[in-house]
């Protein structure tokens, strides 16, 4: 687990450093009090909060929202061991309203059939049979193939939001 959270940290902190050389042009652009920072600020409403409690979601079931019976029905029979490898995709559009309007309050046992019956993403997941002491043999080369397509997914969009959220949230100006 430290394993993975350490690997994840990194590609995060290089997100990170890809939009913080956007941070700059982004800080002269964009007033910290403006319209456009109050609406990154409110992650309720702009969906953000929602999208970061499916991806844990997604991360602790892969699978789950993909629409494949033989993984969901394993999730709704109470089967919880299982193996991270999910592609590295866009978020695909048709889940968004059901998204925005669902509730994520509870256990994940009450969760997960709502999650796989409302969530669906048709993300094409496929469980694959996997040997665990032959995937630690090639962990770095697939770390590494995995950080690539991270990188890949860095469009000057997300390096802009990403950049655009840093400012925001960071320079918030205290109301007394």
């Amino acid at each position: 687990k430290q394993w993975y959270q350490r690997r994840v940290a990194i590609t995060a902190g290089e997100i990170w450093a890809f939009a913080g050389k956007k941070y700059k042009k982004v800080a002269k652009r964009v007033e910290v009090d403006s319209e456009l920072c109050d609406c990154v600020r409110d992650i309720d409403s702009n969906g953000l909060s929602k999208y970061l409690q499916l991806t844990a979601f997604q991360i602790r079931y892969p699978g789950i929202t993909s629409g494949n019976t033989t993984v969901t029905d394993a999730y709704l029979g109470g089967f919880l061991d299982y193996h991270i490898s999910y592609g590295l995709e866009e978020r695909p559009k048709n889940i968004v309203k059901s998204l925005m309007s669902f509730d994520f309050s509870g256990t994940d046992e009450e969760l997960i059939e709502d999650v796989v019956n409302n969530l669906v993403d048709e993300a094409g997941f496929e469980a694959e049979e996997h040997d665990i002491y032959e995937e630690m043999k090639h962990s770095r080369e697939h770390w590494e193939w995995c950080k690539e397509e991270l990188k890949g997914l860095l469009t000057p969009q997300l390096v802009y939001d990403t950049a655009l959220f840093m400012h925001c949230q960071l320079n918030v100006q205290k109301q007394f």
